[in-house]
């Protein structure tokens, strides 16, 4: 078995002490990306361990969305995406992922003005996230404008005011969408 060279077990245990603070600062980047460098107790039910309904809703969604893809049932993978992208665009990671998906079903389909639309949209979602202007409720498709606050409908919004109680309740609370 080949050891790694002394200087990268250096520079290991360096980037490790410079980041430990970053992890007990911000568990949640750390804990819901799975990491196995995760030094916290998330996993045993103590941090973060109840998901709100919201949370549920956008997992469900993308999970079905995926499962739909695999399936090669486009339309309904792109239906579920939308859905996913009205409970996840207020964060930045979930909203990134559903239009990462968003884009494979696109390129899955072979439609050129759907990749375009979802290339565009993955450039201006950091952009929308730091100035705080999202059009809640827009389904993230090319077939609308980007920019076009949408009516959410009355399931949806029931879903994200609920998960929106849930996290204001006091007690461990694992919301990665917060």
């Amino acid at each position: 078995m080949r050891h790694a060279p002394p200087q990268f077990a250096y520079w290991t245990v360096v980037v490790r002490r410079r980041t430990d603070f970053l992890v007990e600062r911000f568990p949640q980047v750390w804990c819901v990306q799975r990491d196995t460098r995760c030094s916290h107790t998330c996993r045993k039910g103590t941090i973060m361990n109840r998901p709100t309904s919201a949370v549920l809703a956008y997992q469900q969604a993308m999970q079905n969305a995926k499962d739909r893809l695999k399936a090669g049932e486009t339309a309904a993978a792109f239906a579920l995406l939308e859905r996913a992208h009205v409970l996840g665009q207020r964060k930045l990671w979930p909203h990134w992922a559903v239009h990462i998906w968003m884009l494979r079903v696109a390129l899955a389909r072979r439609d050129v003005r759907e990749v375009i639309g979802q290339l565009w949209r993955l450039f201006l979602t950091p952009f929308g996230h730091l100035t705080g202007r999202l059009p809640l409720g827009n389904t993230g498709g090319a077939n609308v404008s980007a920019f076009a606050p949408m009516e959410i409908s009355a399931e949806l919004r029931a879903i994200m005011q609920a998960g929106e109680n849930q996290a204001e309740q006091p007690g461990p609370n694992r919301d990665y969408l917060s």
